[in-house]
C-alpha cells in the first residue's frame, strides 16, 4: 500500500478548486468568486464518501496571490464568512460520516500564507471572524452567534502588591468579551 490517506488540497487552483468554471480575467488577474470555490469544495466533501484510501478535507480561506505570481495571478473574489462556514460544516459533517473516530481530521489551508492570501489570524478588515467562525463551527454553534464570555480568575491571598501584573496582561490582551474575576482568599 503506497498512501493510507489523501488531502484533499488541488495542486493546482484551476480547474482543482473551481470545477468547470473558468475565471474572469480582470486587468490581467484571473478572479472566480469564493462562492464558487466552496460549491466545488462542498461537492468535493460529499464524493469523499466513497474514495479509498480515506480523504481529509482541506477548506481554503481565499487566495489571492498578487503579491507573489506576476503573470496571471488569481483571486477569489467576495470572499464571506457564510460561505467559509458553509464549507466548513460540510467538511467536518463530512469526516464524521467517512473517517475513523480518531482520525476525523478538517485542515484548514490558512495557517499565515499572507502572499497567497491564505490566512485565518485576525486581521484590520475582518477582525477576528474567521477564527471565531471556525470555533463556532467546531463547537456547533450557530454562524455569527457572540461566543461565550472568556473569564479570568486571579487569585490572590492577601497580596494586593502582586495581584497588579496578572491584571495588566488581561487588560492588554486584544479579546473583547472578557470578564475577570479576582478572588481574594485571606482570612479577615
Amino acid at each position: 500500500e503506497l498512501c493510507d490517506a489523501v488531502l484533499d488540497l488541488p495542486s493546482n487552483p484551476v480547474p482543482g478548486e473551481t470545477g468547470a468554471f473558468l475565471p474572469v480575467n480582470k486587468n490581467g488577474i484571473d478572479t472566480v468568486p469564493y462562492s464558487v470555490v466552496v460549491s466545488q469544495g462542498v461537492a468535493r466533501t460529499r464524493m469523499a464518501q466513497v474514495f479509498a484510501p480515506p480523504l481529509f478535507p482541506c477548506v481554503m480561506l481565499g487566495r489571492d496571490n498578487t503579491a507573489s505570481k506576476a503573470e496571471r495571478p488569481i483571486v477569489y473574489t467576495h470572499f464571506h464568512l457564510t460561505q467559509y462556514r458553509r464549507w466548513l460544516d460540510a467538511a467536518i459533517a463530512g469526516a464524521k460520516a467517512t473517517l475513523l473516530e480518531d482520525r476525523r481530521f478538517v485542515f484548514v489551508n490558512g495557517w499565515n500564507n499572507w502572499n497567497e492570501g491564505l490566512f485565518l489570524e485576525p486581521d484590520r478588515q475582518g477582525g477576528f471572524g474567521r477564527a471565531n467562525e471556525t470555533t463556532r463551527a467546531l463547537l456547533s454553534i450557530a454562524s455569527g452567534t457572540s461566543l461565550p464570555k472568556i473569564s479570568v480568575i486571579v487569585p490572590n491571598y492577601n497580596q494586593a502588591r502582586f495581584s497588579r501584573p496578572p491584571l495588566d496582561s488581561v487588560h492588554v490582551t486584544n479579546c473583547k468579551n472578557i470578564g475577570v474575576i479576582v478572588v481574594e482568599d485571606s482570612p479577615s
